[in-house]
């Protein structure tokens, strides 16, 4: 997490996660274009043809709205709710 946070900070993005997910590992880096919004840009690495751009807009302290699009014309919206404890 110090090398990602050291990372983000040398590129001027706001995150760089490396995640481990069912298409393998991803790269995600992100930006903040609004305080609400949020930019983020993922690259599967195993395969350099498969990318998603995704944009978080914080509705209010819990709920958020999320859409998501791929190179292969995959989209998505939602809106999702979370609670901290």
């Amino acid at each position: 997490a110090q090398l990602e946070a050291r990372l983000a900070q040398q590129l001027k993005v706001d995150l760089i996660t490396l995640r481990r997910g069912g298409q393998g590992e991803s790269l995600i880096i992100g930006k903040y274009i609004h305080p609400k919004v949020l930019l983020k840009y993922e690259q599967v690495l195993s395969e350099w043809s498969t990318f998603f751009v995704n944009l978080e807009y914080l509705l209010s302290r819990h709920f958020k709205l999320e859409t998501m699009i791929s190179r292969h014309s995959q989209s998505a919206a939602s809106v999702n709710w979370a609670v901290d404890y």
